[in-house]
């Protein structure tokens, strides 16, 4: 009698799933918005360092980003709407950031940030409250549109500009290569995702941190990694300016996906 109660039990729970699925008017639509890249936030800083720094060029190889909603979403009938709308979100939860990836835009692009902005296709999100954004970083090679003759070819960003403090000018160029894990986990991104929602969004890296005022370029001495005194740095893998730009482009606090027009609803992000 207690087996046939529990498989009892176990049919009745089983309906009930099966009932709180099925349309009630009540399930989150899938919304589709148009993502750019923008570079208005790569503005000139003074580093903790004291030098003045002015970028000229900001080029980062970015793939596959997702939207991301808060934690309660796992044990949700959002989660399981999402299995079914967006399956290839659910194969990359935003866990680490504390939220569920409830939107993507899939694929890979070579952004000059500080050229024209950029059109990335149309990301697909749920309805919902949003609070974060992550992304992939890629190799800038053929399958972006690069050739060997470009300076971020082979790598992950490349930037360049100019540090100034007092009298000395130093020209600098930066090449990243990411090791470990290529990925970024919750950038800033708040916003309340309607289905009446017609925005775009923007995608941009930020030099100042909005939470704390850090810069991109703390920690770095331009005059000390001008050795030979020529005004000219280069910096790339296997030294330790390398590595402190490397973690700083990898930052959440440096990153924001924002909405562009007047039509958004609910909060927009930083």
């Amino acid at each position: 009698m207690k087996l046939l109660n529990n498989v009892g039990l176990g049919v009745t729970l089983m309906a009930c799933l099966m009932a709180a699925c099925e349309p009630t008017g009540d399930e989150p639509e899938a919304v589709t918005l148009n993502v750019v890249s923008r570079g208005s936030q790569l503005v000139a800083v003074e580093n903790a360092e004291g030098w003045q720094v002015t970028l000229d060029r900001f080029d980062v190889c970015v793939a596959n980003l997702e939207f991301t909603q808060e934690g309660e979403a796992h044990a949700s009938l959002l989660k399981r709407i999402s299995d079914f709308l967006i399956p290839e979100a659910m194969a990359h939860p935003g866990h680490l950031a504390g939220g569920d990836v409830t939107g993507t835009l899939n694929g890979q692009w070579l952004i000059s940030f500080l050229d024209a902005e950029q059109r990335l296709g149309d990301a697909t999100l749920l309805e919902g409250d949003y609070n974060g954004v992550n992304l992939s970083y890629c190799v800038a090679d053929a399958t972006v549109g690069v050739t060997a003759d470009n300076p971020v070819y082979g790598h992950h960003a490349y930037f360049s500009g100019v540090a100034q403090k007092g009298a000395a000018t130093i020209q600098f160029t930066v090449q990243i290569d990411i090791v470990d894990t290529p990925k970024l986990w919750g950038g800033v991104f708040e916003m309340n995702v309607m289905s009446a929602t017609t925005v775009t969004l923007a995608l941009r890296p930020l030099t100042v941190d909005p939470f704390e005022g850090d810069t991109f370029f703390d920690g770095l001495d331009f005059g000390a990694l001008d050795n030979d005194g020529d005004g000219v740095v280069a910096i790339s893998a296997g030294i330790p300016a390398h590595n402190i730009l490397m973690k700083t482009l990898m930052s959440h606090d440096h990153w924001s996906v924002v909405a562009t027009n007047a039509q958004a609803t609910g909060k927009a992000g930083i």
